[in-house]
């Protein structure tokens, strides 16, 4: 499922463009501006594959704003949305991945969520050719939105499924103070457990995977579960039972 952000002055617009996104049954619409400044102020606390924004915004141009974007995130997926066919010439400028015409027609909502994806697809060429050359032993290479974060996995608390997302939580040194710090991807579970060191890393539940290393406290919590506590933090994660036994012999 592809997230996105929508940018424009216009609450009819936004109501009629996220039922259409909706409707694809490929899209949701994780939040809403009506102007580019709100967007930009929120850009990184909101993980999103694309956006849509209006050209003709009252307090930022949507040329200008794109251009913001791509100076920090130079392969980000963006949609224009406009009410003039120059503009959407114009959008090309700073490479668009597609423009919308309003009143918005249907049938072009496919046509542009495709092509986002063939963007992310060659976004994740391009980042798996860099994974190979700068990946170095002890680290993963996590896939943030469109960017490529390499993470010490000495540092990785745990792993935990959020919906279609996966969220790590990590403790990083920070002006010698330790540090909680959460990064959200659409890599699977699955796919970062088998990437990770397995001395270090156990499947402690469908939806954890846990550092050995920060566990400081092992908690009956119901009938088939218990409740791993970890140090530093008030996360905790979740144990089946039938895992314990898994997890004692990894730490022996």
């Amino acid at each position: 499922m592809l997230r996105t952000i929508i940018v424009d002055d216009d609450p009819i617009i936004i109501r009629r463009l996220k039922k259409l996104l909706e409707q694809s049954n490929e899209v949701v619409v994780v939040n809403e501006f009506q102007t580019g400044h709100e967007y930009i102020n929120s850009i990184n606390k909101e993980t999103h594959d694309f956006a849509v924004l209006d050209i003709d915004l009252p307090d930022l141009n949507g040329i200008e704003l794109a251009k913001k974007i791509h100076e920090s995130k130079p392969d980000f997926p963006i949609i224009f949305l406009t009410g003039h066919v120059d503009y959407a010439l114009e959008s090309y400028e700073v490479e668009a991945t597609d423009y919308l015409l309003k009143p918005i027609d249907p049938s072009r909502i496919h046509i542009a969520l495709e092509k986002v994806k063939k963007r992310l697809d060659g976004t994740d060429t391009v980042l798996n050719r860099i994974e190979s050359m700068l990946l170095s032993p002890g680290k993963i290479a996590i896939k943030v939105e469109a960017n490529l974060l390499f993470l010490e996995m000495d540092q990785i608390i745990c792993i935990k499924k959020d919906g279609k997302m996966t969220t790590i939580l990590t403790i990083e040194s920070h002006q010698n103070k330790a540090k909680e710090n959460f990064y959200a991807t659409r890599d699977s579970m699955k796919d970062i457990h088998q990437r990770l060191d397995q001395n270090l890393f156990i499947r402690t539940h469908n939806s954890y995977i846990v550092n050995i290393k920060w566990i400081h406290e092992v908690i009956p919590f119901t009938s088939d579960t218990y409740k791993l506590k970890f140090k530093h933090t008030d996360e905790y994660a979740l144990l089946n039972r039938t895992k314990l036994s898994d997890l004692i012999q990894q730490v022996k």
